[in-house]
């Protein structure tokens, strides 16, 4: 078996995301692997796309609704960096979360 080189922890704004990355930093600290940190997620405009038809106002809400989702995914690695103290990179996706954590994994 091959050596964990590794740990890839997916990031969201849940307060599982939370959970993911302190299991990956753990099992990265236990193993001499590297870590890192994926924010991938659907932009909130593709999750309801037919606030595309709703105007710019909802255009803006949904933009809105991302910014605070990628702000609260940050300070929660943040705060788990100061509490862990580990070496984790930051890496966020494009708003295509497959293709990314597919890149990332490979």
């Amino acid at each position: 078996m091959s050596e964990l080189k590794s740990v890839l922890a997916h990031l969201d704004s849940t307060p599982q995301a939370a959970v993911r990355l302190k299991v990956a930093m753990q099992l990265a600290a236990q193993h001499g692997a590297a870590a890192d940190a994926l924010y991938a997620v659907n932009s909130a405009l593709s999750r309801c796309p037919v606030a595309v038809g709703a105007g710019v106002e909802m255009a803006g809400m949904l933009l809105e609704v991302d910014q605070k989702r990628l702000a609260a995914a940050r300070a929660m690695f943040a705060r788990a960096l100061a509490e862990w103290q580990p070496a984790v990179q930051w890496h966020q996706g494009d708003g295509l979360p497959v293709r990314d954590t597919a890149r990332m994994a490979l």
